[in-house]
């Protein structure tokens, strides 16, 4: 008796599940079975994916990660902020800090990111030093030690070339000034 009943229980489940779930993959409906299935079921060819399925999820992420370096190089001065999507978009570098309303570490200075004269990038270093060679603003050249790269256009460090950490002998800054031979 229990055979009977089992088998026709399985026939109902197979007429009772919707017609979405059967054109799933059968990796999204062995989840949707065992009830790992995040989101509402597979979508349809054609139709969009619901706004609980893990497709929404990562492209909203995505959306709200890209807003996100936006806002944080909104408010950068033009040069600075060209050079910034140049380097992000070759080298896909991300924006760890932009415009922010602080003082330097340690020191009473307003930061040239308060001015929007500053922003520290984080990827592939020896992508971004190639990007910044020729740059008439300023830079740091320590980025093993900060784990980002500081790039700056205009003020104190306009044309400097230095490490991270203040006005310890380890700070050695030097001008990228070309003096033009007579």
């Amino acid at each position: 008796m229990t055979i009977l009943w089992s088998a026709v229980l399985a026939a109902a489940v197979s007429f009772a599940l919707p017609a979405s779930s059967m054109a799933c993959t059968k990796q999204a409906r062995a989840e949707q079975v065992r009830g790992h299935s995040l989101g509402g079921g597979c979508a349809k060819k054609g139709q969009a994916a619901s706004k609980t399925s893990p497709e929404h999820r990562t492209t909203y992420a995505k959306s709200a990660r890209d807003h996100a370096r936006s806002a944080l190089t909104a408010g950068l001065v033009k040069p600075l902020a060209e050079k910034v999507a140049e380097i992000v978009a070759a080298c896909g570098s991300r924006v760890i800090s932009g415009v922010r309303h602080t003082r330097v570490a340690g020191t009473r200075t307003v930061s040239l990111h308060a001015s929007g004269q500053a922003v520290d990038i984080r990827g592939n270093p020896a992508c971004i030093y190639r990007h910044l060679q020729g740059w008439p603003g300023g830079y740091t050249i320590d980025y093993s030690r900060a784990q980002h790269v500081h790039i700056s256009y205009g003020g104190r460090e306009h044309g400097l070339r230095f490490a991270h950490g203040g006005k310890s002998p380890s700070r050695k800054a030097r001008r990228n000034i070309q003096i033009a031979r007579r």
